[in-house]
């Protein structure tokens, strides 16, 4: 097997989907994670249809370490390996943040920097386990810099992420 997995948290809808479509177009196989089990798996049918190329919908829960782990497992069981990791899932519940619940400030950082950290770690030890290498592609926002009154947690997770990213790339770039 010659051609990239790339497993992409988010990768039923938006800006997830929109990667895999480029992956695929460029005949790469795609492991699509994504809260919603069933869109994820349909979006991966469709993926196969259209371009011609191995997918995997899976649901994964990025917030839940044990989702994390099984959705890595089955994505190396059907492939044997993952090439590249598109941390892409986040959420942006556009809340002032004056009326801001605790509970939807933890569950955005949960989302957009926790998983992205379970992710980082299990997929960045399977690349160094396996000694092939791999690549991490982190996405963010430029809400960490212009943030806003209905954007404040969304900016805090991305400015995590954007510290979390640089963290993991000054160990894993060494390997």
């Amino acid at each position: 097997m010659n051609t990239q997995v790339v497993f992409i948290t988010g990768g039923a809808q938006g800006i997830g989907l929109g990667t895999a479509k480029c992956f695929a177009r460029l005949k790469a196989t795609v492991v699509l994670a994504d809260a919603k089990a069933e869109q994820a798996q349909q979006a991966a049918q469709a993926l196969q249809t259209e371009f011609g190329i191995e997918a995997l919908g899976v649901g994964c829960d990025i917030t839940d370490r044990a989702q994390v782990e099984s959705a890595v497992a089955q994505a190396i069981q059907s492939f044997r390996r993952i090439d590249v990791l598109i941390n892409n899932a986040g959420i942006s519940p556009f809340v002032d943040v004056m009326e801001l619940s605790p509970e939807l400030f933890d569950k955005v950082l949960d989302v957009n920097l926790t998983g992205g950290f379970h992710c980082a770690q299990i997929i960045g030890k399977h690349m160094i386990e396996r000694g092939g290498g791999g690549r991490i592609i982190w996405i963010s926002s430029l809400a960490p810099r212009f943030s806003q009154p209905t954007q404040a947690e969304y900016s805090a997770s991305k400015a995590g992420v954007e510290g979390l990213m640089r963290g993991f790339g000054t160990l894993l770039g060494r390997q």
